[in-house]
C-alpha cells in the first residue's frame, strides 16, 4: 500500500518471495511477536525505499526433518504447501488446471495405519499433495500402485506419456513413468523408500527457491540462537 509502484519491478517479486521462504523456513526461527512483525516491516520498507539487502534467514533441511513436518498447524507445513503449490497448477489424475475447490490429499491413505504403517509418517507433508476436490473424492482410500498405474496406463494408450511425465514432475512425484518399476515404487512396502524419493525432490525445490540461504549449521557450532541466524543476500 506504501509502494504500490514497487509491485511491477522484477526484482521486488523475486526478494519477496525468497524472504517470504527463508522466514517461514527459518533454521533457527525467532518468536513471532510486535517487535518480530516490526522489525521485518522495517526491513521490508528499506529494501523498498532505499535498495538496502534483505537479510534472509538461514534455511536448513534433513530428509528426515523434512519428513517429520507434519501438523497442518506448523507454519512450515503450510510454506511448503504453497512452495509446491507454485509448480502444483494441473490436477495431478485429470490434468485440468486447479481452481477454487481444492483439497490437501494423502498420496498414500492414512488407512494404511491399520496395517502397521506409521501414522506420522502417512500425514508427513512429504505424503500430501493438492488436488481438486473431485479428484480426492474419485481417489478416496485407494492405494496409489492402483490409482497411479491406471493413469499410466491410460497415457500409454493414449501415447502421450511425456505429458504424464511433465505432471508427475511438477507435481513432485519423483519417477518416470516409463520406469520399469513404477508401480513397484508405490507399493506399501515401498513407502519409506517413495518418502525418502519425494523429499529430496523437494529438498531441491526449496534450495531453488532459497539460494544462498541454503545453508548447513557448521557441525562445530554447538549454540542456542535467540533469532533468525541470517546470512548475506
Amino acid at each position: 500500500m506504501c509502494f504500490p509502484g514497487s509491485l511491477v519491478g522484477p526484482e521486488f517479486s523475486s526478494t519477496l518471495r525468497k524472504w517470504y521462504f527463508c522466514t517461514t523456513l527459518a533454521a533457527n526461527p525467532s518468536p513471532v511477536n510486535n517487535y518480530k512483525i516490526g522489525d521485518d516491516f522495517r526491513k521490508l520498507c528499506n529494501f523498498l525505499e532505499q535498495g538496502t539487502s534483505v537479510p534472509y534467514p538461514r534455511v536448513y533441511f534433513t530428509e528426515d526433518e523434512l519428513i517429520d513436518i507434519k501438523h497442518i498447524t506448523d507454519s512450515r507445513y503450510k510454506a511448503i504447501q504453497a512452495l509446491m503449490r507454485t509448480t502444483v497448477r494441473e490436477d495431478l489424475l485429470t490434468g485440468n488446471p486447479l481452481g477454487a475447490n481444492l483439497e490437501d490429499h494423502h498420496i498414500f491413505p492414512y488407512s494404511l495405519n491399520k496395517s502397521g504403517v506409521s501414522k506420522h509418517r502417512l500425514n508427513s507433508i512429504v505424503n500430501r499433495i493438492i488436488v481438486s476436490q473431485e479428484t480426492n473424492r474419485m481417489i478416496s482410500n485407494l492405494n496409489p500402485d492402483k490409482y497411479l498405474a491406471d493413469l499410466v496406463k491410460h497415457h500409454i494408450s493414449e501415447g502421450n506419456t511425456g505429458e504424464l511425465d511433465r505432471r508427475l514432475a511438477n507435481c513432485f512425484i519423483p519417477y518416470l513413468s516409463s520406469d520399469p518399476e513404477f508401480i513397484h515404487r508405490f507399493s506399501k512396502d515401498n513407502f519409506d523408500g517413495f518418502l525418502t524419493d519425494r523429499a529430496n525432490m523437494i529438498l531441491k525445490r526449496i534450495r531453488d527457491v532459497v539460494g544462498a540461504a541454503w545453508q548447513a549449521s557448521p557441525a562445530s557450532e554447538e549454540k542456542n540462537l535467540e533469532d533468525d541466524e541470517f546470512v548475506a543476500s
